[in-house]
């Protein structure tokens, strides 16, 4: 049986975002090397109070597919939930079953109203 994979990468690329910033976050699943559509994607964020959102693709513009297997999650980083470690979760369920999780960094704003 091939195995089921989801791989991660963020845009832009590094290693601390700020605050009313966007960031892309791509999730490529597939079947052994072949790019495979899930069943049903979810993506989950956790903000650093603990707080945590679902987003469905389909369902929630800030989860987006690409092309086969390939989607992306646009996060927006708000003065309101403010700086700290933010938490992605994609996971895709069904004929791709897999997950993967990777952690964002936002430092806080110079400017008093970012």
């Amino acid at each position: 049986m091939a195995a089921h994979t989801c791989t991660l990468a963020a845009t832009p690329d590094q290693k601390h975002h700020v605050i009313g910033g966007f960031v892309s976050v791509a999730a490529s699943f597939k079947v052994g090397a072949t790019a495979t559509d899930p069943t049903a994607v979810t993506v989950m964020l956790r903000d650093p109070d603990g707080t945590e959102a679902s987003f469905v693709e389909g369902v929630d513009a800030e989860c987006v597919q690409d092309s086969t297997g390939e989607f992306h999650f646009l996060a927006l980083f708000t003065a309101a939930k403010g700086p700290g470690l933010y938490y992605v979760r994609w996971k895709g369920t069904g004929t791709v079953g897999a997950a993967a999780e990777t952690e964002l960094l936002v430092d806080p704003s110079t400017f008093v109203a970012p």
